[in-house]
């Protein structure tokens, strides 16, 4: 334990009878190490994305798809916490690349707003822009995020079998669909576009990451 610890639990009001002295080990449990790791990758995400954009000021397209890279990851294994972290981060960034990164950090925004119940909270953050001039993709994110799950459907189609940004595996692994994929409009109107069941292209991938895994397992094994 150091005194700027200590300096730093007071500043913060942080009280208990059972604070070491200067020297003496700290103990904490898995919540306390779990949190201190959480806001240690923020912090080195963000302090690499300033150092970044300030060195390297030509490269912000690329710097931006590197963040939002990052930010999908953590909505694909379902940790909102830092998705949301680095989303705001990302929306109040003095220079961003282009108007589709900066929707794109707008919808991965909302995305992890919603999955945590702050649905009102997520389409507020899409309102701040206007998406009925943009492209179909764009339009058939919006729906989702506000569960207008028949207007999603008919975008399906407009879209067709590859998009934009929407492909067919987005359907499939982008966080994005995560409740629409639950619906009826989305098997139907999934159907419709590639012509057969959405189950019978899941289990096609199922089938093929289970080959994939045995393959490697043979290799590993030899």
């Amino acid at each position: 334990m150091s005194k700027q610890y200590l300096d730093i639990c007071k500043s913060v009001g942080y009280k208990s009878k059972n604070i070491p002295s200067v020297g003496e080990q700290l103990k904490i449990g898995g919540e306390y190490f779990y949190h201190s790791c959480h806001i240690m990758v923020q912090v080195a995400v963000m302090l690499g994305q300033t150092l970044w954009r300030k060195t390297s000021p030509g490269c912000i397209s690329e710097i931006d798809e590197s963040l939002n890279s990052l930010i999908f990851d953590f909505l694909h294994t379902e940790d909102w916490s830092k998705s949301i972290t680095l989303c705001k981060y990302a929306k109040d960034l003095p220079k961003i690349s282009d108007d589709l990164m900066e929707r794109m950090f707008s919808i991965n925004y909302s995305i992890a707003l919603k999955a945590i119940g702050e649905n009102s909270a997520a389409k507020k953050v899409l309102d701040t822009k206007d998406w009925t001039a943009t492209t179909y993709d764009f339009r058939l994110a919006y729906a989702v995020i506000c569960d207008d799950f028949e207007e999603a459907g008919n975008l399906m189609c407009r879209i067709g079998k590859e998009g934009d940004l929407v492909s067919e595996m987005a359907y499939h692994d982008w966080p994005l669909f995560r409740d629409f994929r639950e619906s009826t409009e989305f098997f139907e109107n999934y159907e419709k576009v590639f012509g057969y069941k959405y189950s019978s292209k899941l289990n096609s991938i199922v089938d093929k990451k289970d080959s994939e895994i045995s393959e490697l397992a043979v290799v590993n094994e030899s």
